[in-house]
């Protein structure tokens, strides 16, 4: 799926959202190309509303606010922010689509390196037993529970958690500069912990039955291009992934 496929099929639930939402599409990994794909996607997006915009003063009622619109290196960070603020407040009646990658910690790749960089052992083990496959390699990875032939790698469940904390420091982040507005959060990216995230987050849980739900009859992981979306009310998650609409009430523990 290539970002204009997918900016595409992003559009009608972008339509069917509040006239206020915010969409931030700030999550990126330590992987350049992974910020390189959610930039693309926001242009994409811009391109596909610009050109079916209706020919009437106020447009599609959708506002596509990519890193070219934003970033402005004779600029501090807090007065694009403040600007940025000022704008979607002066638009209450507009959707806002933010696409400003940022790196999140905790979607680092780093629990699968060593300290030289490198696959650890237990990856490269993985990826052995998985006969390279990496679409093989998240089921092995998710039904192991993360211990392989007595080597330790990373806890799908414990991926999931860690990446569902960038998710909430995002989430705050936007809540904290557009108050009263309901907000998104997705990003893009390509990696074995984000469907083990896609799983708790649309099922709760991390496991074979969740992981293989989400990859789907032909069990393939998230590819670059495919976005994910969620939004956090006080007792459930709504999320939107590869078509498919989800509702997840939420517990304690999550």
């Amino acid at each position: 799926m290539g970002c204009e496929t997918a900016a595409k099929e992003l559009k009608p639930l972008i339509d069917q959202l509040p006239k206020n939402a915010v969409i931030a599409l700030i999550g990126a990994s330590d992987q350049v190309r992974t910020k390189s794909t959610a930039q693309l996607f926001g242009d994409e997006l811009k391109d596909i509303y610009e050109n079916t915009r209706a020919d009437f003063e106020g447009g599609s009622g959708v506002i596509i606010k990519t890193k070219g619109d934003i970033a402005d290196p004779e600029k501090s960070y807090s007065k694009i922010i403040k600007e940025l603020q000022q704008e979607v407040a002066a638009h209450p009646d507009k959707k806002f689509v933010i696409d400003f990658p940022l790196f999140i910690n905790e979607f680092s790749n780093q629990p699968w390196l060593n300290d030289q960089g490198e696959n650890s052992e237990f990856t490269t083990k993985l990826l052995e037993i998985s006969g390279g496959d990496q679409n093989q390699a998240v089921l092995n990875w998710v039904d192991s529970d993360g211990t392989i032939e007595g080597l330790q790698g990373p806890q799908p469940m414990e991926s999931a958690q860690r990446y569902k904390q960038g998710f909430n420091r995002l989430r705050e982040f936007v809540k904290k500069y557009v108050p009263g507005r309901p907000v998104f959060i997705g990003g893009a990216g390509h990696s074995w912990d984000l469907d083990a995230f896609i799983a708790y987050m649309t099922h709760g849980k991390v496991d074979s039955e969740s992981i293989r739900q989400i990859m789907g009859a032909e069990e393939k992981m998230i590819q670059e291009t495919e976005p994910f979306y969620f939004k956090v009310e006080p007792e459930r998650i709504i999320s939107r992934y590869r078509g498919q609409d989800y509702e997840f009430p939420l517990a304690d523990k999550n």
